[in-house]
């Protein structure tokens, strides 16, 4: 998409049916999976250190000139 419209920005996204955490075997680590309304699914494992940054970044509202928080 970026290619073929010359918009760095484009991306392909998916609706998100829903998502489960879970903790690994490694208590540092969880298991975050999203899957799709067709029943796509993936899985991530989330470091100790990324949880609260993600956390915070999916709970922060929006701020003036803030369009992207990235780690």
């Amino acid at each position: 998409m970026q290619r073929r419209y010359g918009d760095g920005s484009l991306r392909y996204a998916y609706p998100l049916d829903s998502w489960m955490v879970e903790q690994a075997s490694d208590p540092s680590v969880r298991m975050v999976t999203l899957r799709t309304v067709d029943g796509f699914s993936v899985c991530f494992p989330v470091l100790r250190e990324q949880q609260s940054l993600l956390g915070e970044a999916i709970a922060a509202e929006a701020q003036s000139g803030v369009l992207l928080r990235a780690n």
